[in-house]
């Protein structure tokens, strides 16, 4: 400092030009620098979600107003309780990896703890703390109430059962019982289905005595049980207004021609069955064969089985009955049958059969009303080839015979 001052001051004598002489006061002072520097605050850790808003949106919001009474809300909103705690509860790992490392901080500079924060605290050791507990209550709840074996109490049909028309009932079962059905089967092999979760069918049936053959069932757990049948599922008696041909037979050999059919009478009874034989050929012809029930049952005919108002019966036809046909080495085939019930002249099933190539066509009518007598009304049902003809003509279709005088 003094060998600077001293250089300033030879400068100045030698800028000046002075002959006069100059007298220098030493002034030096001690100059002090304080330090300034300050510690900048690093970001408070951060998370992509906030907990606070999740769980009241889904654990508050969005549930119905009865979920958190677990022992008897609905099956819908006691899963929408379990699915949104179980939602809430995924953020758990995430969420104790973010607080770890927010305390962390806090502890280094407890200058940042806003409310926010302890709002925030004071959520996790209260609120969310819980929601494990509550989740696994929860699920176990869920479980025990629509899971398991579903139980049906009762099936209640209050009405009479009409064939093609719209039946009405009630099922009493567990609350478990998601979906499933009960199968009825008649005597014959035709199947109903009744659905366990609607309240009504339509009885496309020709009708008679259905029984339950089988029982399906889901709970909620997607869980599939077959139930053993009990005195709970009831059979269900189809009415019909006409009586109902079931199936025919027939079997030849030189002599005769031997036919058993099955049928259920109807509110109206069976009377008579008119056959109806056509023969193509060189000697082309048709044979009308009527078949009364007086004849049936006191005639030259045996009941051999009767069960469910169900009646067998065969015949033997003397082949004098076809005198006045011309001989031909041509079959003869069924083209057409005519069911008459107890009103005379009053038919009842007509069907007739169609050949072509291999394939059988049927066209069945039949009778059906829902309100009455009144009401009786005639449809039509269609079967090509060979579907669902096991049940009804399949062997006479195929039965030819021959007459030969």
């Amino acid at each position: 400092m003094k060998k600077a001052l001293l250089l300033l001051v030879l400068l100045i004598v030698a800028c000046g030009g002075s002959s006069e002489e100059t007298v220098v006061e030493d002034t030096t002072t001690t100059t002090t620098i304080q330090d300034t520097t300050t510690t900048t605050i690093p970001p408070a850790p951060t998370v992509d979600f906030n907990i606070v808003e999740i769980y009241n949106t889904k654990l508050v919001l969005e549930l119905c107003s009865d979920a958190t009474e677990i022992d008897t809300t609905s099956e819908p909103c006691l899963k929408q309780y379990r699915d949104n705690l179980e939602n809430v509860f995924s953020y758990a790992e995430n969420l104790e990896t973010y607080i770890t490392e927010l305390n962390t901080y806090l502890e280094y500079y407890p200058s940042e703890m806003t409310e926010e924060y302890k709002t925030l605290f004071q959520f996790i050791d209260n609120e969310y703390q819980r929601v494990p507990e509550i989740y696994r209550l929860v699920i176990d709840k869920y479980f025990k109430r629509f899971g398991g074996v579903p139980v049906i109490n009762e099936i209640s049909i209050n009405e009479d059962v009409w064939n093609n028309c719209s039946v009405n009932y009630k099922v009493a079962k567990s609350e478990n019982l998601k979906s499933g059905y009960v199968e009825y089967t008649n005597s014959f092999g035709d199947k109903i289905i009744l659905d366990l979760v609607k309240t009504d069918f339509i009885s496309n049936s020709y009708g008679g005595q259905f029984i339950p053959s089988k029982v399906l069932v889901t709970n909620y757990l997607d869980e599939e049980f077959e139930l053993e049948i009990n005195n709970s599922i009831k059979l269900i008696n189809i009415k019909h207004w006409n009586p109902i041909i079931k199936s025919i037979s027939a079997t030849t050999d030189n002599d005769s021609l031997k036919i058993k059919f099955e049928f259920i009478d109807g509110y109206k009874k069976f009377q008579k069955l008119w056959l109806n034989f056509i023969r193509k050929g060189l000697y082309p012809s048709e044979l009308h064969t009527t078949f009364s029930r007086n004849e049936l049952l006191y005639g030259n005919s045996e009941v051999f089985i009767a069960t469910n108002n169900s009646v067998y019966y065969e015949l033997d036809l003397n082949r004098n009955y076809y005198a006045d046909v011309q001989p031909s080495q041509e079959p003869f085939r069924l083209s057409y049958l005519e069911f008459y019930s107890s009103r005379q002249g009053e038919r009842s099933n007509i069907i007739e059969i169609e050949y072509s190539g291999d394939n059988i066509y049927l066209n069945t009518t039949n009778f059906y009303g829902c309100n009455g007598e009144s009401s009786i009304a005639s449809f039509e049902k269609n079967f090509k080839n060979e579907v669902n003809l096991d049940n009804y003509f399949k062997q006479v279709l195929n039965t030819q015979f021959k007459i030969n005088n």
